[in-house]
């Protein structure tokens, strides 16, 4: 370990960490979005579970 660092690296290094990371966290949220479209745009009723008896899940 070195603990003689200047700075301006110690300042490039935390740099380029932090832009590592908001990429790694721009990439999931844009899964997450693109997962949530995909779900969405299939058409299907989207129905919640809120320990109620619904009525679209009983064939008649």
């Amino acid at each position: 370990m070195v603990l003689d660092q200047s700075k301006d690296e110690f300042n490039v290094k935390r740099r380029n960490r932090n832009f590592w990371l908001a990429i790694c966290l721009a990439g999931f949220i844009v899964m997450i979005f693109l997962v949530t479209i995909a779900k969405l745009s299939s058409g299907g009723m989207i129905e919640g579970f809120d320990h109620t008896l619904r009525m679209s899940v009983y064939k008649e």
